[in-house]
């Protein structure tokens, strides 16, 4: 049956050279046909580019909702220069094999063949020797989570990633408080939805809970990365805080987790438990802050600050609305345990945000959290940028001083929005 998706262009992003991916607005879907799993072909009903490229052709695989109305359709690659606000699309239904049956088939076929090899890498996986995973990193989580448990009464929870593993004075914070601390935070390739998942249940009356997500989560890696995989190998009983949300993921980074364990037995060998001097499960104080780096010699330290690691940031204006909800879901959580969030930015070298002009994008970042978040905002994100040299090997993980100015500037901003509150 033939049917017509009228589609407006909402928003796009550059994605690669003379080519953008796009956000399309869904205004009228002509036929209930349209539901079904299908591959469609997207046309140009306007000259865009001026007339240069005034017809495009492109397949995207997507399930319209039944209500088409104001839905964003999945994304699409255009191949053009540029591309004219507020043109009109049509989608039209691309048959394959001939029939809607066949096509139905051949998709089938595809998923069930993409189910086989998952699998197969999945078996894989587990056949190649194990990396050390008691001893790694990724294991420190451990430790976290006892710390956590045995903390009954008032406390302060720091969530976050390594931001705040290697950014933070705990026990300094802990002394100016008057309250014990317990810092959660370990790795941002876990995922901003994990490190939610992994505290929600241990929230309790008086509890102060301060969220420092890294900026890449309103981009990418909600639902995390290769080490929302490897710290299931570290520590089992983190299965318990995953969600449905993650399982995209899971099988996503497979691949990449295969290969992390097979460059690891190539380069030490199977029985090899070689162990990070910085990068370990003692890594951490009590509280859970990283104190490994301070133990390295002045040689080492150098070779490792000389490689800082300054990626460039996401160009998009376009977030990820998931983040802002999942925040709202966790603001409200708190709210019915009797504590309290907030949300203060973490530590960024000035090199990255200057890299591709991204100050503007951090400020808009900024406005939605304090709107759609749910958490109180104690910070803006300028507060927190310091020169390059403050960092150790990463533009999120302060060195030595800078760290304990990034704690009493939060304790500041901390106790000046809790008196603002009471004037």
């Amino acid at each position: 049956m033939a049917f017509l998706i009228e589609c407006r262009y909402n928003n796009a992003q550059l994605y690669g050279l003379n080519s953008w991916i796009a956000t399309l607005e869904i205004l009228k879907v002509s036929s209930a046909s349209a539901t079904k799993l299908l591959s469609f072909r997207l046309e140009s009903r306007n000259d865009l580019d001026e007339g240069k490229y005034n017809r495009w052709l492109t397949t995207c695989f997507t399930k319209i909702p039944k209500n088409g109305t104001h839905r964003n359709l999945k994304i699409a690659e255009i191949h053009s220069k540029s591309i004219s606000p507020n043109a009109v699309f049509s989608l039209s239904h691309l048959p394959t094999g001939g029939t809607d049956d066949g096509g139905a088939f051949l998709h089938t076929s595809r998923f069930a063949s993409a189910v086989i090899l998952y699998i197969l890498l999945i078996v894989a996986t587990f056949l190649i020797p194990p990396m050390p995973t008691g001893t790694s990193y990724l294991a420190g989580t451990i430790e976290k989570h006892r710390r956590l448990d045995k903390l009954l009464g008032p406390k302060i929870i720091l969530v976050g990633g390594s931001n705040l593993a290697f950014s933070m004075n705990s026990p300094y914070l802990s002394a100016q408080m008057g309250m014990p601390v317990v810092n959660m935070g370990l790795h941002g390739g876990v995922g901003l939805r994990y490190m939610l998942n992994e505290v929600s249940s241990r929230i309790g009356p008086g509890d102060i809970v301060i969220v420092s997500p890294e900026y890449d989560f309103f981009w990418v890696f909600l639902n995390g990365s290769t080490e929302l995989l490897e710290i299931l190998y570290a520590y089992p009983n983190a299965v318990q805080w995953l969600s449905p949300e993650h399982l995209p993921s899971l099988f996503q980074h497979y691949p990449s987790l295969l290969k992390r364990k097979f460059d690891f037995w190539s380069k030490y060998g199977v029985r090899n438990n070689a162990v990070d001097a910085v990068y370990c499960r003692d890594a951490f104080n009590e509280y859970g802050d990283v104190t490994s780096v301070d133990r390295l010699n002045p040689k080492e330290f150098q070779t490792r600050h000389a490689a800082l690691n300054i990626e460039p940031m996401p160009l998009s204006r376009s977030f990820d609305q998931s983040a802002f909800d999942a925040l709202n879901r966790f603001s409200k959580l708190c709210s019915t345990r009797g504590a309290t969030a907030f949300l203060t930015y973490p530590p960024m070298a000035t090199e990255r945000i200057d890299l591709n002009g991204n100050q503007q994008n951090l400020f808009l970042l900024d406005s939605k959290l304090r709107t759609e978040s749910g958490l109180k905002v104690i910070s803006e994100p300028k507060r927190y940028f310091f020169p390059n040299d403050q960092f150790f090997d990463y533009c999120y993980h302060l060195r030595g001083s800078a760290r304990m100015v990034r704690t009493q500037r939060m304790i500041d901003d901390l106790h000046s929005f809790l008196n603002s509150r009471h004037r």
